[in-house]
């Protein structure tokens, strides 16, 4: 049942809308409201009471006429109709008419604007500064509106000795609802005598194929509670996956049991086209509802974020909420903003699972991101008297919505003093009434989910919330709107053109990461390697803000010019000096790394045994590298490796002074656990000082290959064998050098802070030199041995790359913990380094295309005139 500020009972209202004057759910008599009449006058009191009864309660039919769902055969058997109810349809073409009206207007100055007309924009700062909530945002003010005025929370729970409370949060990033829920069970008492389990599922802010346009990417909360959230079989978190929600069902079943209250607040960007936003979100919709039917409880409770009702596929969800749960209520928070379409759906009494049963196969076969051409329901099982309701619930909100709206076109260019000093005094008034309306007060520190305050203090500042933070709209819609259809050099050049100026012609990039802490075993014990859907793209990383990382993809994407395949030997050695200049001359021998052809796939030992130096190359493919006093070359495609020592003698020429062949190790099959096991063992007697590992491209070249292209992930399992088969070789002291083509997502990064453990020191190189470069280079110093459980690790990552490494869906996508990746000194240190060379190699990309294109022009201006 709904329930008032005070928390008083109060009857259903019928479908009719009131005013809040006539409102059997407005404040009552002596309520929190009354202390702020000396300070506020009854016309702003009357004004903020308004803004928390928007509310829209369905009433049943009387017996025999109830609403019940059609035959199960007759589900999605019609197409969905369009434009399927006259008066719906004239609301949505009103409401979109008066949306028009905004499409001049710059979003950021209009966002500036309605914040402030926004009545209730001070309750969240007001709670944040005086009751320090636990993750404090909006969700967090709306949730507990809503929680403090249904009954979603079964009444009699508290007085039951041993109670737990279950609930289930879809979409549920960045965990505000989840803080909210907390801290209104601590601060009511409601589960004095019981105990909360609570799991929630979001798109993974971690799995680099989303896309940071599709997902909340506050992962702050999310960093510090990561055993409650459940990302699916496929580790992207999306709901919409068939498979996700059978393994959520089963998490369920495992650890949970019945579950009393689900919460579902998703969307979908829809900024490209507002007009049609309730179509865009509806199979989203569709699959939370669906989702929400498989895991709940009898008896159990519903939220749903919803926006119109307009159209014919949100007809028939709200058809089967009603039928399949006792209440349904809709309702505005007052902390939503009141300009925009968001409400709640609140549905008490689920009728259980078994009184559905027959649906749910039907029900299931659609669940999925592709929306069914045919309606759940046809119209004509829809009954006249849920029509009408619905129709009056659409129209009560659409109301409240286009009168914020035309009142905010109005005050932007009528903004008086006496405006806005009344929309102050509302202002006020409303951070007053809520604060007392829903019993406001701070609850203990060790009532809160994250009772350590210096739990992930160092952590914080460096998660996905940060890489999306500077992501904002610009400009009007119809500037957006041009600015998608405009080329995508043209969007590009205005950022990167000055950058261009520092970075045309060579540069070299380092970046120095220190190992200031060491590993622990107990902390390699807990680690696990997470598999999930095969990457195919880099769409968001950890590693890299979204803005550089976008731009990078627009120009990867786009460009059609790179570098030549062949790369330049001088433009190498700009590399090679750089990696000599990090070592000293140590390294003098190794100075000369150049590719001798496109099939590189190797690791390199440098052993040192008396006067001599000697060479051993590990290969899976035939061709090599070629050292400076050394020429690798195979036999045999699978047994023996020929080293052939050689010294220039002029030039051009040169001649051979020694050769030998070396079989003792063979050439080992990267796929073959027992030949890699083999040569780890044989490693172990005899150790180097050096090992070198080319990993950048691991194929063939091709002119694509010279830009960082996001596809190039598929030298995993040569990055993991190289390091692992290092710690077997190195002497303690000795140094690592690694090529890989990117540091972008989890397993490269893991792998890198796998590096930075057992090495004093590590140093990331980049060279931009006009865009050939397409690797990293990490060189490790200082060697100071690998804990026996960290090589067992590695192996299980090893094992687990060769199970996956046919299977088209899965693969394995990270194997160090989420929260090893974001310690401060690591992330910032790789961060920096990522996105000046991304930044850089976006900058070679555009002036690159420029550059041809005005070639172009002018090729096609000198062109002889055709004769006639």
């Amino acid at each position: 049942m709904p329930r008032s500020g005070s928390k008083k009972k109060w009857k259903s209202s019928n479908i009719n809308r009131q005013d809040s004057a006539d409102n059997p759910k407005q404040f009552q008599s002596g309520s929190t409201c009354s202390k702020s009449t000396p300070v506020h006058n009854q016309k702003v009191l009357t004004e903020v009471r308004a803004l928390f009864e928007k509310k829209f309660a369905f009433v049943r039919p009387s017996e025999g006429q109830e609403w019940k769902l059609p035959p199960a055969e007759s589900l999605f058997s019609e197409a969905v109709v369009k434009d399927w109810d006259p008066e719906l349809n004239h609301y949505k073409a009103e409401l979109n008419e008066l949306k028009c009206q905004l499409s001049d207007k710059d979003i950021q100055q209009w966002h500036q604007h309605t914040s402030f007309t926004h009545r209730s924009a001070l309750v969240m700062s007001h709670l944040r500064n005086n009751y320090w909530v636990e993750l404090c945002t909006q969700a967090w003010c709306k949730f507990f509106e809503i929680v403090s005025s249904y009954d979603v929370i079964k009444p009699g729970l508290a007085r039951e000795e041993g109670a737990c409370l279950k609930s289930v949060h879809l979409c549920e990033a960045p965990g505000a609802f989840v803080t909210s829920l907390n801290h209104y069970l601590k601060s009511s008492g409601i589960l004095r005598h019981g105990a909360w389990n609570w799991l929630a599922t979001t798109l993974n802010p971690y799995y680099e194929g989303n896309s940071t346009d599709a997902m909340i990417a506050d992962d702050r909360f999310i960093l510090q509670t990561q055993e409650h959230w459940f990302f699916g079989e496929d580790n992207t978190g999306d709901l919409m996956n068939a498979e996700n929600l059978k393994s959520l069902k089963q998490r369920v079943e495992d650890t949970m049991g019945n579950v009393q209250l689900m919460t579902a607040d998703g969307s979908i960007n829809c900024q490209n086209d507002p007009a049609e936003q309730e179509v865009v979100v509806s199979q989203l919709h569709y699959c939370e509802v669906v989702t929400a039917m498989a895991l709940l409880a009898d008896g159990g409770s519903f939220i749903l974020k919803m926006f119109t009702m307009f159209e014919h596929q949100t007809a028939c969800l709200m058809y089967l909420l009603n039928c399949s749960f006792r209440e349904v209520h809709v309702f505005k928070p007052a902390t939503s903003k009141a300009g925009n379409s968001e409400v709640y759906v609140v549905c008490l009494g689920f009728i259980g699972q078994q009184s559905l049963e027959e649906y749910m196969p039907s029900l299931l076969s659609h669940f999925g991101p592709a929306e069914c051409p045919n309606a759940m329901f046809p119209i004509s099982s829809i009954p006249t008297s849920f029509l009408v309701q619905l129709r009056a619930c659409a129209a009560t909100f659409k109301d409240y919505q286009m009168a914020t709206i035309s009142e905010n076109i109005w005050l932007y260019t009528h903004m008086s003093e006496q405006e806005r000093h009344r929309l102050t005094k509302v202002r006020e008034a409303c951070r007053t009434t809520y604060v007392e309306r829903y019993a406001i007060k701070s609850i203990r520190k060790a009532d809160k989910i994250c009772s350590d305050a210096s739990k992930g203090q160092n952590i914080r500042a460096v998660g996905m919330f940060t890489k999306t933070a500077r992501k904002r709209l610009h400009g009007t819609f119809t500037e957006r709107q041009q600015l998608d259809h405009s080329h995508w050099l043209q969007r590009l050049n205005a950022d990167y053109q000055q950058l261009a100026v520092a970075t045309w012609g060579s540069e070299v990039m380092t970046q120095i990461l220190q190992n200031n802490r060491e590993l622990m075993p107990s902390e390699v014990a807990s680690w696990d390697v997470v598999v999930g859907k095969r990457l195919t793209s880099i769409q968001s990383s950890s590693f890299c803000t979204a803005e550089v990382l976008d731009d990078w993809n627009l120009a990867c994407a786009h460009a059609q010019t790179g570098c030549d395949a062949k790369e330049d030997l001088d433009k190498c050695s700009i590399y090679d000096q750089t990696i000599v200049d990090v070592m000293g001359t140590d390294l003098a021998k190794l100075q000369k790394i150049s590719r001798s052809d496109g099939t590189i796939n190797s690791l390199c030992l440098l052993t040192r045994k008396g006067k001599e130096d000697s060479f051993l190359q590990l290969l899976t493919k035939s061709g090599g590298w070629s050292l400076r006093n050394c020429l690798v070359t195979t036999t045999t495609a699978d047994v023996s490796v020929t080293l052939e020592e050689r010294r220039l003698t002029s030039e051009h020429s040169c001649h051979e002074s020694m050769s030998k062949t070396t079989s003792s190790l063979g050439i080992p099959h990267l796929g073959d656990q027992n030949i890699i096991k083999k040569c780890s063992v044989l490693l172990q007697h005899d150790k180097v000082p050096v090992v070198y590992s080319d990993c950048g491209l691991g194929g063939k070249v091709s002119a694509s290959s010279c830009k960082l292209s996001p596809h190039q992930l598929g030298t995993r399992l040569q990055s993991l064998v190289s390091v692992t088969l290092a710690m077997h070789a190195l002497h303690i002291g000795g140094t690592l050098i690694i090529r890989v083509p990117e540091i972008l997502t989890r397993f490269s990064a893991g792998l890198l802070y796998v590096i930075h453990k057992v090495f004093l020191q590590i140093t990331l190189i980049a060279v931009v030199d006009n865009g050939t470069s397409s690797s990293v280079a990490i060189i490790a110093q200082g060697f100071v041995g690998a804990h026996p459980l960290l090589i067992q690790h590695l192996w299980k990552v090893y094992s687990s790359i060769l199970e996956y490494q046919n299977n088209q869906e899965t693969d394995v996508l990270t194997f160090v913990p989420q929260s090893q990746l974001c310690v401060k000194e690591f992330n910032n240190g790789l961060t920096e380094f990522s996105e000046n060379f991304l930044k850089a190699q976006t900058s070679f990309l555009v002036q690159t295309e420029l550059t041809a294109q005005l070639d172009n022009e002018q090729m096609e201006g000198n062109t002889p005139e055709q004769t006639r």
